[in-house]
């Protein structure tokens, strides 16, 4: 999210004051690639208009829980149509995923062991020491 301290430090490095026409805080944002929203809502910041709509569909964006399809339409502004088929599929529990990596953690130790193990008699092997001396 974009704060007042963010925008001030950037116009500041760039030579522009806060209290600049809105169209110059434009150019110097736009120079710098920043998306027309990101101009919009740093001008917003800049000002004091309240921002707590947008902050809103923020918490959105980054909760863990499951967003409606209304709420996703909303935010991106397209009509979003979701398959129930693929909500009501099974995910794997933590438990599984747990025992999926204790195997396959197993199976990559019991390998390298092999692995240095041959690698070892066959230097032994090689250099003729041990049992084969």
């Amino acid at each position: 999210m974009i704060t007042r301290e963010h925008v001030d430090n950037f116009l500041r490095i760039n030579h522009v004051s806060c209290d600049a026409p809105d169209e110059v805080i434009k150019e110097v944002l736009a120079a710098a690639r920043w998306d027309a929203q990101d101009v919009a809502y740093a001008l917003r910041v800049l000002r004091g208009v309240e921002t707590e709509e947008i902050e809103k569909s923020f918490v959105n964006l980054y909760s863990d829980t499951s967003m409606s399809a209304n709420a996703i339409s909303s935010l991106l502004h397209i009509d979003v149509r979701l398959n129930r088929e693929l909500k009501q599929q099974k995910m794997p529990s933590e438990r599984s995923q747990a025992i999926e990596d204790v195997l396959q953690n197993t199976v990559l130790v019991i390998t390298s062991l092999c692995i240095a193990g041959g690698i070892g008699f066959i230097s032994m092997y090689y250099l003729r020491i041990g049992p084969f001396y």
